[in-house]
């Protein structure tokens, strides 16, 4: 059935005609939720904010974005985004990134985190990255 259903995909982000109907149907829509997602996306912004400018050597380059996510240099941590991605998963169950998925020059000093999740989310984000640093800050 996967090999089957692999045959529709469509792009490299694996949003196959399904996916992509729905986004336009979505689209069409708009108007009902977009305004209420902006603000949740900025209110998750500023609590990202907030808990990255508790965590010395750690901080966003951009502030606000525009985008969906942000950079979070974390070079003057003397952690590793590709440590820090796994604790964040595997000990506290929250998603980011290490940089060097995106960028093979710069990726060793920066994570990636999407604010437009929701709130909980960027709750659980906000207690566990200060003590997620922390933990591996003593290695």
């Amino acid at each position: 059935l996967m090999d089957l259903a692999a045959g529709y995909n469509t792009n490299v982000l694996s949003a196959n005609i399904l996916a992509q109907r729905a986004a336009l149907a979505s689209l069409g829509t708009k108007h009902l939720w977009m305004k209420g997602m902006v603000e949740q996306a900025r209110r998750n912004q500023d609590m990202i904010k907030k808990a990255v400018d508790r965590v010395e050597g750690a901080f966003l380059p951009v502030y606000p974005s525009s985008t969906n996510m942000f950079v979070i240099d974390i070079g003057g941590t003397g952690v590793e985004p590709a440590a820090l991605q796994d604790e964040m998963l595997y000990g506290h169950h929250v998603f980011i990134r290490s940089g060097s998925y995106v960028s093979r020059e710069y990726g060793d000093r920066f994570v990636r985190v999407s604010f437009t999740v929701p709130e909980e989310g960027i709750r659980r984000f906000v207690r566990a990255f200060p003590l997620a640093v922390e933990k591996l800050r003593k290695r």
